[in-house]
Formats: structure tokens, sequence, C-alpha cells
């Protein structure tokens, strides 16, 4: 009996549903993966160390807060009689934490 040969699939065959949700899932996360190297690429460049990146003074730095650094800011102010620094959100200058 002759040995018969698998069928090979190639780019060339019709694009089923099954196939569909396939590169559309691997697009979203090829996608995904490459934004959150963004983030972590533009929080490492604010210039913040690990333990400034405690946004909720919690007492340790997640991977959240790490990657919200980049829309974190930082401005001096004048705090009860001290010189203080304030981190505060970008966007809505809403501030997040006042460190003296």
């Amino acid at each position: 009996m002759p040995r018969q040969r698998k069928h090979r699939e190639s780019l060339y065959e019709p694009l089923t549903l099954r196939r569909l949700l396939m590169y559309v899932a691997e697009a979203a996360l090829v996608f995904a993966l490459f934004y959150v190297g963004y983030l972590a690429v533009a929080a490492r460049r604010t210039g913040y160390s690990w333990a400034e990146m405690d946004w909720n003074s919690s007492g340790h730095t997640s991977p959240f807060e790490f990657l919200r650094a980049n829309g974190v800011g930082r401005r001096g102010i004048e705090h009860a009689g001290r010189a203080c620094t304030e981190y505060y959100e970008i966007r809505s200058r809403r501030p997040l934490r006042v460190d003296c």
C-alpha cells in the first residue's frame, strides 16, 4: 500500500472562521505586548526611582504603579512652611502624593 502524504497548510488556503479568529487573537496579543513594552520604556525614562513610584503609599511598588509612572509629574511646593515634592497626574492635575 503506498504511503499517503499529509496535506500541509499554506497561506493560500481559504480563510476559515477558526483561522480568522486565531489571526485576530495573535494580532491582539502582539499589540498588547508592544503596548506594555512601550509603557515600560516610557516609565523607565521618567527618572523616578523604584521607591518613588509607590503612588498609593502602600509600602511597595507594584508593576501597575511602575507602568503608570509616565503619566505622573513632579513639582516642588511649600506645604505647612516646608519645601515638599508633590507628585500629580499629568492629565487631571490631581495630586497623588506629597513628600516632605
